[in-house]
């Protein structure tokens, strides 16, 4: 599973502007739209105007079409993502692991491996890390606990946990040892529902790597020159991801939440 949330509310706030009289009450009442929603975003895409190469590349197109003879729309999202890590794989350390789909089922995947001191949260059912991609966007991932299951995180997941994880990690970071899969997902959704006036049709694509190789929605470099971690007083935290876990890319500046996805390894 991999969606932009970021791309998808652009698009509905999009028909929400040209929208008017009944619809435009309803869809303000069913998405809880307050103020200026159409400026809001628009704040937002200056901010991503004035973004530097070197932190990354987002862009993000939607459009609505309207379908002949039928008082229907459809709106189309669509969201390409360019990121550049700030501290870097280890390319030379990557190497074929097991990644456990369930608890009797493996895969054999490509583990990238990367250390450093960065962000870190845990508690009873989770652990999870923030990874810096330049100086405005991060990924943030989130893994079960041994014996949890991802569908109990999904479960759990809300606004409030999210947040307690971010304002937790401002002020705590420890020196990780992070090991996760190389990935590359392509979806797409087509949303319909009949007592709307508006069909909405979604496309994204990630790809995460230790190369530099390739145009990619996702993309990471590796540095030989940081093969050599500095020596430490205490254990390093091991942060294996070889299991199934959500991530979410996030922008650092509003801590706005870009992408979200899950990774099962099927």
């Amino acid at each position: 599973i991999f969606f932009s949330p970021l791309s998808i509310s652009m698009a509905l706030a999009l028909a929400y502007e040209g929208a008017g009289g009944e619809t435009r009450s309803e869809m303000k009442r069913v998405l809880h739209y307050g103020g200026d929603i159409g400026e809001q975003f628009r704040n937002y895409l200056d901010i991503l105007k004035g973004t530097p190469k070197e932190s990354g590349e987002l862009l993000i197109s939607n459009f609505t079409w309207s379908y002949r003879y039928s008082a229907n729309h459809l709106l189309i999202s669509r969201a390409y993502f360019k990121l550049m890590w700030q501290d870097k794989f280890f390319e030379e350390w990557t190497r074929e692991k097991p990644f456990y789909t369930s608890e009797n089922k493996k895969e054999m995947l490509q583990m990238m491996v990367w250390r450093g001191k960065t962000p870190y949260y845990r508690t009873d059912n989770i652990e999870s890390v923030r990874l810096q991609c330049g100086d405005d966007y991060s990924l943030l991932v989130i893994i079960p606990k041994e014996g949890i299951k991802i569908n109990k995180i999904e479960r759990l997941i809300s606004s409030d946990m999210l947040l307690n994880i971010l304002q937790h990690q401002t002020i705590f970071c420890a020196d990780i040892i992070c090991f996760l899969p190389k990935i590359k997902i392509s979806s797409s959704y087509f949303i319909n529902k009949s007592h709307t006036c508006f069909d909405v049709f979604h496309e994204s694509r990630f790809e995460l790597n230790d190369t530099k190789e390739g145009e990619t929605v996702f993309i990471s470099q590796s540095n030989n020159d940081q093969l050599k971690s500095p020596k430490r007083e205490y254990l390093p935290i091991i942060f294996r991801a070889d299991h199934p876990y959500l991530y979410f890319i996030m922008d650092n500046r509003t801590d706005m939440i870009v992408f979200i996805g899950k990774f099962t390894g099927e």
